[in-house]
């Protein structure tokens, strides 16, 4: 069993290994190395891939007060293709306060989305300190748990997902603030907060919604009402406000995506991973309209297969004692829920360095194996970076190996399930 005082060092050799290592021989030997981000963001140049859809949107709701066509001029005939959901939307228009929240200004965005940056850097300090201080048995002093804490931020300031969502101007960096903030408040025991907040990320994307499902199967009725009073506010009220047109335009877009997927090489679904082995739709160049890509039976049953196998362990029922096993069985449901969604882009996984904290310090605290530090040394390899590398097998049978992260995942998602083991017995 490890001694405490090793978690620290155990993550910081596992950071340069597998989180700067990788891009470092990357550039190398020419290949881009993914730590572009990371410069854009110390500069606070950033893109707007989410700001200038939500601006499209809020120009066409303002002139057309029924909202009639919403989709079809925002996303199908449009060059930015606008994809959230109508209540989103709603809250764009209730939270606009310029100059420091103005929704029209992707200036005005960005500027806020560096800070929210720094806020996800001291939200996953706060959760690595905590997890230390905790995690039995022998707790880490608070030395050693504020070097977790620091080698955290640095994680996270390295962690290509996260840097790029900021780079190009996502508001799934928003989200990613909020994931790590309900781990903090799930590990804290305040499941009404966490209903709120994961039902906020579910307004704007949809995929991890099924979370409800795993709070209700867990009888986890304070986060049930949280999440319920989300929907309770902005539901009726999005109705009144654009009718009941637009929302069934954009169930027929979810339909539409989750029905064929994409190709894209961001997408590191099971479904990505099959579009990609039979060469349906662009593998290098993102298509926003997802019209290239052909709706292909089998592709699309075994997308669906495929993500009942990965739901169906988490939605099982368990009932695990102390703070440490509920979180790490939340944070399950978010991996999860995230991965089993047709499309999943590198993106929406931003939140992991926290739940990568979270397996090794239960891994360092428990008699753990060999093989399972090296599987969390190369899973945390996967996800962490942009291997450009694999690009060049974009147009061979080979390109399965693009799936760098989808492998990643289940390789923490494995992990993750014996952490969950370890704290329940631990508990026991």
């Amino acid at each position: 069993m490890s001694r405490p005082g090793r978690t620290a060092r155990i993550a910081l050799a596992g950071f340069l290994l597998a989180g700067i290592a990788p891009p470092c021989l990357l550039w190398l030997f020419g290949w881009p190395s993914g730590w572009e981000p990371i410069r854009r963001w110390y500069l606070r140049h950033a893109g707007s891939d989410s700001w200038r859809p939500i601006r499209d949107a809020l120009a066409y709701v303002t002139t057309h007060p029924s909202a009639g066509g919403l989709y079809e001029q925002t996303y199908w005939q449009s060059a930015y293709q606008f994809m959230y959901s109508p209540l989103s939307l709603l809250l764009v228009e209730w939270t606009e306060w310029p100059p420091f929240l103005e929704w029209r200004s992707h200036h005005s965005l960005n500027r806020l989305s560096w800070i929210v940056m720094l806020a996800v850097f001291g939200a996953t300090a706060l959760f690595c300190y905590r997890i230390a201080r905790i995690a039995g048995p022998g707790p880490a002093t608070r030395g050693e748990a504020a070097g977790l804490a620091a080698l955290g931020v640095c994680a996270s300031l390295f962690f290509y997902p996260l840097m790029y969502a900021y780079a190009i101007g996502q508001i799934q960096t928003w989200l990613d603030l909020a994931l790590i903030l309900a781990l903090i408040l799930w590990l804290a025991g305040h499941r009404v907060a966490v209903g709120v907040l994961i039902g906020l990320v579910c307004v704007v994307k949809v995929n991890v919604g099924a979370v409800l499902l795993w709070a209700v199967l867990r009888r986890q009725w304070r986060f049930v009402g949280g999440f319920a009073l989300v929907f309770a506010l902005l539901g009726p009220a999005a109705l009144m406000r654009y009718g009941w047109a637009v929302h069934a335009e954009y169930l027929d877009l979810l339909a539409h995506l989750s029905r064929r997927g994409e190709s894209f090489v961001s997408n590191q679904s099971f479904n990505g991973l099959l579009n990609r082995a039979i060469f349906n739709g662009n593998n290098l160049e993102w298509d926003g309209t997802h019209q290239q890509i052909r709706l292909i039976g089998w592709v699309y049953a075994a997308t669906l297969v495929s993500s009942l196998v990965l739901i169906l362990p988490s939605l099982w029922p368990w009932r695990g004692r102390g703070r440490l096993a509920g979180t790490a069985d939340f944070a399950i449901a978010l991996v999860t829920f995230s991965l089993a969604s047709p499309i999943a882009y590198e993106i929406h996984f931003g939140f992991l360095v926290p739940v990568f904290a979270l397996a090794l310090v239960v891994l360092a605290r428990a008699d753990t194996p060999r093989a399972a530090w090296w599987g969390l040394g190369l899973a945390y390899a996967l996800c962490a970076n942009r291997l450009s590398i694999t690009d060049a097998l974009a147009p061979t049978y080979f390109n399965f190996l693009q799936s760098t992260m989808f492998f990643g995942l289940l390789i923490l998602l494995a992990l993750l399930f014996r952490c969950r083991l370890v704290l329940a017995a631990r508990a026991a």
